[in-house]
């Protein structure tokens, strides 16, 4: 797991946190970590680019001409054959 440090926090700011992680029976590092995760999550639109990027990169890796199976036509073969 990576560290970070945050410099030059407001008292006030920090006394709120204090207060809040208190009434949640938590400490104020794992409410700051939740505080990150969540700004950290992706957006629909930055999500959306990461699939048309791998769309993108699929098609770039056919091979013009051959007969390509998707992925999970070979999967649900493979389940049924069981």
């Amino acid at each position: 797991m990576a560290e970070i440090l945050v410099r030059e926090i407001d008292e006030t700011d920090l006394d709120r946190l204090r207060v809040r992680a208190r009434a949640r029976n938590i400490s104020v590092e794992a409410l700051a970590r939740e505080a990150i995760q969540q700004a950290a999550k992706l957006t629909v639109e930055e999500k959306q680019a990461l699939v048309r990027a791998n769309w993108a990169k699929t098609d770039a890796a056919r091979v013009p001409g051959a007969p390509q199976t998707p992925g999970w036509v070979l999967i649900r073969e493979d389940r049924d054959s069981r």
